[in-house]
């Protein structure tokens, strides 16, 4: 036990002070073949000494030893640069020394070996690794050539000593040469395993950050709820222009810090490799452009610009596509131009059909765009500063991405100072039998749904007031409840024509709250609307049985046009 810790100080000597890791390993390795070559020097002169009884070789190899020992030193007073050059150089000396005074009994290819194999180890710095490997080539080259004209007289040796000499020496060489290239898998180890650390940092930082923008996402749907539920009830209760103006910035707002809510998430799901699942639906295209364009109107007027939407003849009048994927594809790219166009221009949106595709291009009036930004236009995080639209720098990203999603693709092209023009291309589905009837928008104008009753089921006090209070203002009887348990019990007592309940319920959740309804044979029928701040929780509660899933923050016309579809009766009504 006594010489491994002998050995492990030796080794360790002068890195006390060290902080970094690889440099501990690399002083580590000099003292290591410093004190190799110390014992093996001695031993081999010792054994020349032996066999021939001169002492020229034994005297060479205890200067080298000292100087081997004066390498160690240089460690130990913190001279660690000093230390490996000064080990290559004393390696060098010797190899040379010995290789002229042993002659033929010296194989020059190990020597090689062992010098490219200690040069490429200890020197790190690519200038000195080159010098190292062309003074090794040119100590070879003397060597080699003195073998054959005798600059210096090689010691003259019996047939029996040079065999031993020259086996020694190939044992020596072989010996020195597989220490260092231990030392260097034990390097490489080293190195293998920082990485696996460190990647597996990195993933698990990965996937914290993912949590946490999920996490993050859910969250901030709540509350912006509430705020969006404010902007939709104010434009309709707006009694001038001057409020309405005002009403509809604030809605844009919410819509557009929505779209960057939903940019994430979507990233997220794409990076995972777990998407939205495509969910194609008939489509009227014509009535679909013209609810995003009006949407997207608020914002254009706050930057004087104009949008003029154009839809072909030959478009179809309906299609079948996933209106969730292509409204988010859509809307990414008519926000941009809006942001790009120049004042008091129009952006212009054409919907158009050939041959088994479908396009939507979005013309801009814009500065155009430079041919060197084209290549990174679709990277993440590709963006400009532009007042409160600025986004994540994710949206032609997304789009693009939530286009390939569907079979399609987006083109761009520009001219410096013509704008640009982004063109969505799909492959045309089309809808057969009873599909052929286009959804909408499920806008849901002039309805009134007097003298029918709905239970509200909800924990957060905002989402629950203003709810509340768009359904009474379209007519509703509302009652309300705070817990899963409150709404059963409520469903019980008072025939609802409807039931919309929040998912994140405390005690029972609105899933469990859905089952409990829909087991119950007196319940059953009554059609439930489930809202949620989670868009991954869609399918399983529309399986379990809901009538419909709204993903906070709900849209009140969505909404409006849900409950017309499973209200028909609903009576007209002017107000709405």
């Amino acid at each position: 036990m006594s010489a491994i810790k002998t050995l492990s100080t030796l080794l360790h000597i002068g890195t006390r002070h060290v902080a970094d890791g690889h440099e501990k390993l690399l002083i580590c390795k000099v003292n290591g073949i410093a004190c190799s070559l110390i014992l093996l020097s001695l031993g081999f002169g010792l054994l020349f000494y032996f066999i021939s009884g001169h002492l020229i070789v034994l005297i060479a190899t205890s200067i080298e030893s000292a100087l081997f020992v004066a390498v160690i030193a240089l460690n130990h007073f913190g001279r660690h640069q000093l230390a490996t050059t000064g080990l290559l150089v004393v390696l060098h000396a010797a190899i040379l020394y010995f290789g002229l005074l042993l002659g033929k009994a010296i194989d020059g290819l190990w020597l090689a070996l062992f010098l490219i194999v200690t040069s490429l180890l200890f020197l790190q710095n690519r200038t000195a690794v080159r010098v190292s490997l062309a003074g090794s080539g040119i100590l070879l080259g003397v060597i080699e050539a003195n073998k054959f004209h005798a600059f210096v007289a090689p010691f003259p040796f019996t047939p029996v000593v040079q065999l031993v000499v020259h086996y020694s020496a190939i044992g020596v060489i072989l010996f020195l040469t597989v220490l260092t290239l231990l030392h260097y898998m034990q390097h490489n180890t080293s190195l293998v395993n920082k990485v696996k650390a460190h990647t597996q940092e990195l993933e698990k930082a990965n996937r914290s950050l993912k949590v946490f923008l999920r996490e993050l996402t859910h969250e901030i749907r709540t509350p912006l709820n509430a705020i969006y539920s404010i902007s939709q009830l104010k434009l309709i209760e707006a009694k001038t222009d001057t409020e309405r103006i005002t009403d509809q910035h604030l809605h844009f707002a919410c819509h557009h810090v929505l779209s960057i809510i939903n940019n994430v998430q979507d990233k997220s799901k794409i990076e995972a490799g777990h998407p939205d699942d495509i969910k194609r639906e008939s489509i009227d295209p014509r009535e679909w452009i013209q609810e995003i364009a009006h949407i997207y109107r608020y914002f254009a007027d706050t930057r004087e610009v104009r949008i003029r939407v154009e839809t072909a003849e030959n478009l179809p009048a309906v299609i079948w596509e996933d209106k969730t994927i292509l409204t988010k594809i859509t809307s990414n790219i008519i926000g941009n131009a809006i942001k790009f166009t120049k004042k008091n221009t129009t952006v212009t949106v054409r919907v158009q059909q050939q041959d088994t595709l479908w396009h939507i291009s979005v013309k801009d009036q814009g500065a155009g765009i430079s041919q060197d930004r084209m290549p990174a236009l679709f990277d993440e995080f590709t963006r400009e500063r532009i007042n409160f639209a600025e986004g994540t720098g994710l949206g032609l990203h997304i789009a693009r991405k939530l286009a390939n999603l569907l079979q399609g693709d987006i083109q761009v092209s520009s001219l410096p100072g013509q704008g640009a023009t982004f063109t969505i291309s799909l492959p045309l589905h089309t809808p057969e039998g009873d599909a052929l009837t286009a959804t909408g928008q499920d806008t849901a104008d002039h309805v009134s749904f007097r003298d029918k009753k709905v239970l509200l089921v909800e924990d957060d006090p905002m989402s629950r007031q203003y709810l509340h209070r768009y359904l009474a203002g379209i007519g509703f009887t509302v009652a309300l409840a705070e817990s899963g348990q409150e709404g059963l019990y409520r469903a019980g007592c008072v025939p609802y024509d409807v039931i919309i309940s929040d998912i994140g319920l405390p005690g029972m959740d609105g899933k469990a709250l859905l089952t409990q309804l829909k087991s119950s044979p007196f319940l059953r029928h009554i059609p439930v609307i489930i809202t949620s701040a989670d868009t991954a929780v869609r399918e399983d509660v529309l399986q379990a049985g809901a009538s419909g899933c709204l993903i906070k923050p709900v849209d009140f016309k969505l909404l409006c046009g849900l409950l017309k579809r499973l209200l028909p009766d609903a009576a007209s009504a002017d107000y709405l």
